[in-house]
């Protein structure tokens, strides 16, 4: 799993324009004044991850499919609950939301910072890069699938 607003975008921008950055005393970067929607986006992303990554939905897509209700549902919640017990992706999960907030809390300095120094603002982006960077590495933990039990 990956985000490729932050890999493609706010890394990549981060590493390519932090010197014009530095010098911008008036103007917020346009990927910067993204971060919060961005990080909404993620948040609803990491309270859906649990779900999107268990093989219950499986059950939809096999043969079981065409068992009455009753019987699907009670498969279903042995499924999901054996893939809970395993405890595989929810400490990843934990650890992203653990970045993304840490993310979150470097970026709301820099709304507050900009039209300081270039030497906070070169602190500020430093940081956001060093979180940028952390917060990628806990989405690539993430399984890319469904996890079975």
């Amino acid at each position: 799993m990956a985000h490729t607003w932050l890999k493609r975008r706010l890394i990549f921008q981060l590493e390519e324009n932090r010197e014009v950055w530095l010098n911008d005393f008036d103007n917020l970067p346009r990927v910067l004044m993204a971060i919060p929607t961005k990080v909404q986006e993620m948040r609803i992303l990491i309270a859906e991850a649990t779900e999107a990554l268990s093989p219950a939905d499986l059950i939809e897509r096999t043969p079981i499919s065409d068992l009455p209700n009753e019987t699907k549902v009670i498969i279903r919640n042995a499924v999901h609950g054996a893939y809970l017990q395993l405890d595989i992706t929810q400490p990843l999960i934990t650890k992203l939301q653990t970045a993304l907030d840490g993310f979150d809390a470097v970026s709301d300095k820099i709304g507050h910072c900009w039209t300081k120094s270039p030497n906070t603002r070169r602190t500020l982006l430093e940081e956001l890069g060093t979180a940028a960077n952390r917060l990628r590495e806990a989405f690539l933990e993430l399984p890319s699938e469904i996890v079975l039990p």
